[in-house]
């Protein structure tokens, strides 16, 4: 948070330019060991850029696991995860890429309800934290998640986990706070706003689940009339996985 940081070579004589965009500070810990070792920007990115999808698998893989109790079904969800089709279309944005954190804090919830200790909630207020600093869609995104978590898995009779959790959620959001006054302070002094109207412009509805990036050797030719930001198209392959392990549990009798 030192003025060096905030003040990137670029945009002169502008101040406190990295509030521009994202800061990607999550990123630092995976990319700042490749740029010692290789004092290569762009091989440091690149590592990072290919570590998303593998990450963000193991990261599915992890949190499957413990939902399933099964290592191949836990090795199908990781997948899914990690190389779902409608990542092809953020590849410019790495930001958008590195989803790997966001798992690993949903197993840290899991392992807390089910009684295995407080280190769990700590596990998920440091990954939740990482995923923000990582990418701030995320951040609004995930916390609306975990909002939902809380009142589907946690049961009223046990509100002080619940409590627990929001109470770790506010611990995490505070450790935010001075990156998150600086950017309000620095886009109230220029001006800047997203005006509703843009909101909506920029904002997805029912037909993008039907539009593929062009990039994709298998899917894409699915395009409906949208933008490379509305390409949500989540492929058929995790479709019909669970198709047939709704039809074989139900012939099993599960």
């Amino acid at each position: 948070l030192t003025p060096g940081w905030w003040n990137l070579p670029s945009f002169y004589p502008g101040t406190s330019v990295l509030t521009f965009s994202e800061h990607l500070a999550g990123l630092a810990p995976i990319s700042t060991p490749v740029y010692w070792l290789t004092g290569n920007v762009l091989i440091g990115y690149n590592v990072v850029f290919l570590l998303t999808f593998s990450l963000s698998a193991f990261g599915g893989y992890l949190l499957c696991l413990h939902l399933t109790g099964r290592r191949d079904a836990a090795f199908l969800g990781g997948l899914a995860f990690g190389f779902a089709p409608y990542r092809i279309s953020q590849l410019a944005h790495l930001q958008v890429l590195a989803s790997f954190w966001m798992p690993v804090a949903l197993l840290g919830l899991h392992r807390f309800l089910r009684g295995d200790g407080w280190r769990w909630l700590v596990l998920f207020a440091v990954m939740w934290v990482m995923q923000a600093l990582t990418n701030g869609y995320y951040m609004a995104f995930f916390s609306v998640l975990v909002a939902l978590w809380i009142v589907w898995f946690v049961p009223w009779r046990r509100w002080r986990t619940g409590l627990a959790v929001v109470g770790a959620l506010a611990l995490a959001f505070g450790a935010l706070l001075p990156i998150l006054i600086r950017y309000r302070q620095v886009h109230d002094a220029l001006g800047f706003r997203r005006l509703f109207e843009e909101i909506l412009a920029f904002s997805t509805d029912l037909t993008s689940i039907f539009d593929a990036s062009g990039m994709l050797a298998l899917w894409g030719w699915v395009h409906s009339l949208n933008r490379p930001e509305d390409e949500l198209f989540p492929g058929l392959t995790v479709v019909l996985l669970i198709g047939i392990g709704l039809l074989v549990t139900n012939d099993l009798g599960f």
